[in-house]
């Protein structure tokens, strides 16, 4: 648990500097992220609270433009307004529960990225999939996103790789949607146990 947490001091303080260039991205991640945005449908966004998911965003928002993102409602406290208000800057803005879903509807219409966190147990509607050998509930905001707007679903991570990050992309089905995201996951937990966040309630205990 201590290298968990080291790791996320890093990670915030690598956000803080705003150091995007960080994330590496090979021509095999690029090119699937410019094919899925060429298609006009929107990018929906799989990914998950491992490596530096802020930098990922950001990275994104250089690559493709605009990115926006469906997070809990923050508090209302004055670190919580410094990260919207650093994520804004960083081409990322994020929308709250409620009409959050409309507005990335009509983002991901408008042919963007949109971006949602899979690996929480967040009380929402979810079902049980298999993630590190026990059934974890998983929020099907994605599966009912990617059913409404028809948007090419990817799931994107920045995991560590020395002293920086790589950017991974794996194509996801639309049938099977959350197992594939959550496999593609598990993968790079297996490699790099430390660069998860194990601080929440994944398997709803």
């Amino acid at each position: 648990m201590g290298a968990c947490w080291a790791s996320l001091g890093r990670r915030f303080v690598e956000f803080a500097r705003g150091d995007v260039d960080l994330v590496q991205v090979p021509p095999a991640a690029e090119a699937h992220l410019r094919a899925a945005l060429a298609t006009g449908r929107g990018l929906l966004v799989c990914t998950a609270h491992l490596g530096n998911w802020e930098l990922l965003a950001a990275r994104l928002a250089q690559l493709g433009g605009p990115v926006h993102s469906v997070a809990a409602r923050h508090r209302a406290s004055p670190l919580h307004r410094w990260l919207a208000a650093h994520r804004a800057a960083l081409g990322v803005t994020t929308h709250g529960p409620g009409g959050g879903a409309r507005v990335t509807r009509q983002r991901l219409a408008a042919g963007q990225a949109v971006g949602l966190l899979i690996d929480q147990h967040t009380g929402e509607r979810s079902r049980l999939v298999p993630f590190l050998g026990a059934p974890a509930p998983t929020p099907c905001t994605a599966e009912r996103l990617q059913r409404l707007s028809g948007a090419v679903p990817l799931f994107v991570a920045a995991a560590r790789d020395g002293a920086g990050y790589t950017l991974h992309v794996t194509p996801l089905p639309t049938d099977g949607l959350l197992e594939a995201a959550t496999a593609a996951l598990e993968a790079l937990v297996r490699a790099d146990p430390a660069e998860w966040v194990w601080l929440h309630r994944r398997w709803g205990e």
